[in-house]
C-alpha cells in the first residue's frame, strides 16, 4: 500500500468508526502500515469528519519520528508496537467500544474463548495494565499483554481496546467480534451471580443487575421535562425545549414568563452556565438503574474523566419544591457536563449538539460499566488526581480542536 492509499484507507475507517459507534468524538485512533519502516496514523484531537490526506501523519515505526506541523495521535507508540510485534498486521484501530470497555473497567481480560473464535483471538484477550493516555506506561502494558496472546486484540485497563488485522475490514471484524465476546462474558457472570437466565433486552438486563444489589426499586415516570431536549436560541435571551414526538416545541424566555413547568430546570442551568448551549436527556435503562444507587458516579473509563469530569453527582428533583430543586441541580452540575437524577435518568450538556451527544454516549456507557462492576464485584474508579489531570488536558487541548 502506498502512502496515499494508506491515508485514504485511514480516513475511510475514521468515518466507519463514527458510523458504527465504536468511538465518540476524537477518542480512538487508526493507522495503516505503509512498509516495514513506516505507518500513517490519524492526527491528535482532530474530528474524523474533517480529515483530509494532508492531516494523516507518516510516522517512522522504530523512532516514532514524523515531519510537518500536524501532530500524530498520542497513542502512536501503541500502533508502532503492534506493527513491530505482528509482521502480518497491516491495519490497527484503537477503539472505545462499549462492551469491550466495560470489560476493561473490570480489571480482567477475556479468558474463556470459544473454539470458533480462537483463530482470531487465540486462547485469550489479555488486559494491559493501566496507564494514562499517551504514556510509555500504557504502551509497555500493551506490549506485555501482546506476549500473552497470538490473537488480534488486547484490552487496556480503564481505557478501551486495540485491534488489528490484515486490512481495514479484518480489523473492523475483530472489533465487532470482540463486542460479542465481551457481551458473552458479562452475561455469563450474570448467570453465575444470580443463577437466573439473562434477561432478553438490554433494559431488562440493566434493571435486573441493580435489583440484585439494591432491593428498593422505584423509577420515576411522571416528570414530563425528562422527555425533552433543549437548546439555546442564538442572539436571544431564550431557549427551546423539544419533545420526543417532534410535534411539540416551546420557546422560553429567560425572564420565566409564560413557560411550561418543565422548563424551570433548564432555565436555571442556562442562567448559571454560559458554557452550556445544548442539553440532552437520557432515560436509558442503565442510567436510570445506576441513578437508583443514589451515589456519585466516578470514572471507571478515561473518556468519562475527560468529557464529563471527575464525577457525576446524583440528586433528587422534587416537584413540590421546584425552585429549590433546580438550584440544587445547578450546584451539583458545577464543573461537570452531566447530572444523574434519582429514578429519572440524566441530563447531558455541552457547548453544541456534538458535545451534548458525546456526553450522553459516554454517560450511557459509564452507567452500563458501573452495573457490570456490581456483577463482578470489581468496582475501582480511576484515581481522583489522574481524573482531574485528564479533564484539565482535555479542556485545555483536545476540546479546542474538535
Amino acid at each position: 500500500m502506498n502512502i496515499n492509499e494508506a491515508k485514504l484507507a485511514v480516513i475511510a475507517a475514521g468515518h466507519r468508526l463514527k458510523e458504527t459507534g465504536l468511538i465518540a468524538r476524537t477518542w480512538g485512533n487508526i493507522s495503516a502500515r505503509v512498509d516495514d519502516k513506516h505507518f500513517v496514523i490519524t492526527p491528535s484531537g482532530m474530528s474524523y469528519e474533517r480529515l483530509t490526506p494532508d492531516d494523516i501523519v507518516l510516522v517512522e515505526t522504530e523512532t516514532l519520528s514524523y515531519e510537518g506541523a500536524v501532530k500524530p495521535s498520542s497513542e502512536k507508540g501503541i500502533h508502532a508496537t503492534v506493527y513491530k510485534k505482528r509482521p502480518g498486521a497491516q491495519f490497527v484501530i484503537h477503539t472505545h467500544q462499549a462492551d469491550a470497555s466495560m470489560v476493561c473497567a473490570l480489571r480482567a481480560g477475556i479468558m474463556d474463548i470459544a473454539p470458533d473464535s480462537r483463530e482470531r483471538f487465540g486462547l485469550c484477550v489479555p488486559l494491559a495494565g493501566y496507564g494514562l493516555p499517551g504514556t510509555g506506561k500504557l504502551r509497555r502494558g500493551v506490549e506485555k499483554a501482546m506476549d500473552e496472546t497470538e490473537g488480534q486484540a488486547v484490552l487496556m485497563a480503564h481505557h478501551g481496546a486495540v485491534v488489528w488485522g490484515k486490512d481495514s475490514d479484518d480489523a473492523f471484524q475483530t472489533a465487532a467480534e470482540l463486542e460479542r465476546l465481551s457481551r458473552h462474558a458479562l452475561y455469563g457472570q450474570y448467570t453465575a451471580v444470580t443463577g437466573d437466565e439473562v434477561p432478553e433486552t438490554e433494559g431488562e438486563f440493566a434493571d435486573a443487575i441493580v435489583r440484585t444489589f439494591k432491593k428498593d426499586w422505584n423509577p420515576v415516570d411522571n416528570y414530563a421535562f425528562f422527555c425533552c431536549d433543549s437548546y439555546r436560541v442564538e442572539d436571544k435571551p431564550a431557549f427551546v425545549i423539544s419533545y420526543p414526538d417532534g410535534d411539540k416545541e416551546y420557546s422560553v424566555y429567560m425572564d420565566g414568563k409564560g413557560e411550561p413547568p418543565e422548563a424551570l430546570l433548564y432555565r436555571a442551568i442556562y442562567r448559571h452556565r454560559s458554557d452550556i448551549r445544548v442539553i440532552r436527556v437520557t432515560r436509558e435503562a442503565a442510567v436510570i438503574a445506576v441513578s437508583l444507587l443514589g451515589e456519585p458516579l466516578r470514572p471507571q473509563l478515561d473518556d468519562f474523566a475527560q468529557l464529563l469530569g471527575e464525577s457525576v453527582h446524583c440528586v433528587t428533583y422534587n416537584n413540590k419544591v421546584p425552585h429549590s430543586s433546580a438550584a440544587w441541580c445547578v450546584k451539583a452540575l458545577a464543573g461537570r457536563n452531566a447530572l444523574l437524577l434519582m429514578g429519572v435518568g440524566a441530563l447531558c450538556c455541552g457547548a453544541n449538539e456534538d458535545d451534548a451527544d458525546a456526553a450522553r454516549m459516554i454517560l450511557n456507557k459509564a452507567c452500563r460499566t458501573r452495573g457490570a462492576s456490581l456483577l463482578f464485584n470489581t468496582y475501582r474508579a480511576i484515581p481522583k488526581l489522574e481524573a482531574k489531570l485528564m479533564r484539565f488536558v482535555y479542556l485545555k487541548k483536545y476540546s479546542k480542536k474538535v
